[in-house]
């Protein structure tokens, strides 16, 4: 046996003795994590809505009109619905199948930084609860603001993250990406504002509506059939959060 199939053979023993078992003990972790975090989510909206409504709404009566605080409790009411409802909807639908590929390519293991508290002395509760979801609130905008930012420039370009880092930019000079139409396009297709679709009825209010499939050659598909149900719920749990 030479030197360099006795290092292959090491390695190997290596990646089937520590690290397989290694990262199937990730994975478990990472499925349990996904669920907790889910749990997490709908606790931290439902706080900061009674905090919302039942300490600050009340407080700000002594100040402003009332018509304004009209606008801000729909407007709120209207956010806290449809984001309860396309986030439980999101976590609960099956990924779509991809064009081309065999296999799933979401199986990266993400890490998740834990919240840094703060902690901070005042004499009463509702202080307490007031500057909490002020400092959240804060946190919140940055990082679903940059991701927002993000997903604007991926959606733009017409393509997903998966396939940003499979490497659309290193890509020869000249190619173009096959699912790119058009930053108008890009869009309609991302709101799925096809086959006579609204951007009211199916945007701006809770729809249920199938998604929309465009393959490379601009063809419409309605409806698709679900990868596996068990283990793309446990998936979205994870990825979602």
């Amino acid at each position: 046996m030479s030197f360099g199939e006795w290092i292959d053979r090491v390695e190997h023993c290596m990646v089937e003795g520590f690290c397989a078992p290694y990262f199937s003990y990730l994975n478990t972790i990472m499925k349990q994590l996904g669920k907790c975090l889910v749990v997490f989510v709908h606790l931290i909206t439902i706080f900061i809505a009674i905090t919302g409504f039942c300490v600050i709404l009340p407080y700000e009566q002594r100040y402003q009109p009332l018509w304004l605080l009209a606008i801000y409790s729909v407007l709120g009411v209207y956010f806290l619905i449809n984001i309860m409802y396309h986030y439980t909807k999101a976590r609960l639908l099956p990924p779509l199948p991809g064009f081309g590929f065999d296999h799933n390519y979401c199986n990266v293991q993400l890490d998740y930084a834990p919240l840094q508290g703060h902690i901070c002395e005042f004499g009463e509760l509702a202080r307490n609860s007031i500057i909490f979801c002020y400092m959240l609130s804060f946190l919140l905008f940055l990082l679903v603001g940059g991701l927002a930012l993000w997903n604007v420039y991926l959606i733009s370009k017409g393509f997903t993250y998966v396939d940003y880092l499979k490497g659309w930019d290193g890509r020869p000079t000249g190619y173009r990406n096959p699912y790119h139409h058009g930053f108008v396009e890009n869009w309609r297709n991302f709101l799925g504002l096809r086959r006579n679709r609204t951007f009211l009825r199916h945007v701006l209010l809770p729809s249920a509506h199938p998604p929309i499939i465009l393959d490379q050659n601009g063809e419409l598909e309605i409806g698709f059939q679900p990868l596996n149900t068990h283990a793309s719920r446990s998936e979205s749990d994870e990825m979602l959060v």
